[in-house]
């Protein structure tokens, strides 16, 4: 793990306060700034000569360099550290150990375990590499900005079931991020089709910079797991006191419709030998391909047991 820093820049103006209800220097001062003004700005700080002003990179010191040369243009006072217009702090670079990583979730002597680098990817929060257990929730339905309020979510582990086949709320990263400041970790099942979720499975795997700052007040981690890695989850759910009709989303992936249909028959005999007449919430979406060559069809799966 390395450490680079990162730096804000910081000014204050001088002057004295000014009366809100009469117009002063300020007011002039903005009148002056133009769209022509504002464009070349933008223009020298996107120019490929900033090499993308990547985190820590030569190109994010030139841009910085500028910038701090036109406060000093301008007159205002430094405000960073030990007189300077900068403020630097430390970076920690990291990626997942996928080897020494794993997902379980047991109950009752039943448990199922998913790997981490193919069917369980890292979203956010704090990664220490120690192991983290507790008795677990399940969140069904809508995420509202009360949700995380609930008491019943606090130093639990939480599970989420979003459905990825619809458009999910604008305000779903907000709400998961609310619950991560309460809870031990939160666990979002996933029911993206195969191939999306492998994608999003190999940029989780690229190495990451977090900010030391945040080390005192960081949340808790958030994992989004394959649904269809979890096949023993049955299992836990029967241990559990479930059952078939405690499933409550099924989401059917194939990869050819017309034949799908020409064997309705034969899919019915076998969806009625496992699920009997238990029909719940269910999706099916037409895919390209899924990762298993031979595999025509995939099904993915939420539950939800009654204490």
């Amino acid at each position: 793990m390395t450490r680079p820093l990162i730096l804000f820049i910081f000014a204050s103006l001088l002057g004295q306060p000014l009366d809100a209800q009469a117009p002063g220097p300020l007011d002039a001062a903005v009148e002056t700034i133009t769209p022509a003004d504002l464009r070349s700005r933008i223009e020298i700080l996107a120019d490929d000569s900033m090499l993308g002003r990547d985190t820590p990179s030569p190109g994010l010191e030139r841009a910085a360099a500028y910038v701090i040369a036109e406060f000093q243009r301008l007159g205002l006072r430094p405000a960073g550290d030990r007189g300077t217009y900068v403020q630097r702090f430390g970076l920690s670079r990291w990626t997942v150990d996928t080897a020494a990583s794993s997902l379980e979730v047991s109950a009752r002597g039943a448990k199922a375990i998913a790997d981490f680098g193919a069917d369980v990817r890292v979203i956010g929060g704090e990664i220490s590499g120690k192991p983290i257990a507790g008795d677990a929730t399940l969140v069904a339905g809508l995420l509202r900005p009360t949700t995380a309020r609930d008491p019943r979510l606090r130093d639990r582990i939480v599970l989420l079931a979003p459905d990825f086949t619809r458009p999910l709320p604008a305000d779903l990263g907000d709400r998961v991020e609310e619950i991560a400041a309460v809870a031990r970790a939160v666990i979002i099942l996933s029911n993206r089709d195969s191939v999306t979720f492998s994608r999003r499975v190999d940029t989780s795997l690229e190495s990451r910079l977090t900010p030391d700052y945040h080390d005192a007040e960081s949340e808790a981690p958030v994992v989004e797991v394959r649904e269809s890695a979890l096949e023993n989850v049955v299992a836990v759910v029967r241990e559990a006191g479930g059952a078939p009709e405690h499933i409550t989303r099924l989401t059917w992936f194939i990869t050819d419709k017309r034949e799908y249909l020409s064997r309705l028959t034969e899919v019915g005999e076998a969806y009625r030998s496992v699920m009997g007449k238990h029909f719940p919430a269910m999706t099916m979406v037409q895919v390209v391909a899924l990762v298993e060559d031979r595999a025509k069809v995939e099904i993915e799966a939420s539950a939800v047991v009654p204490k």
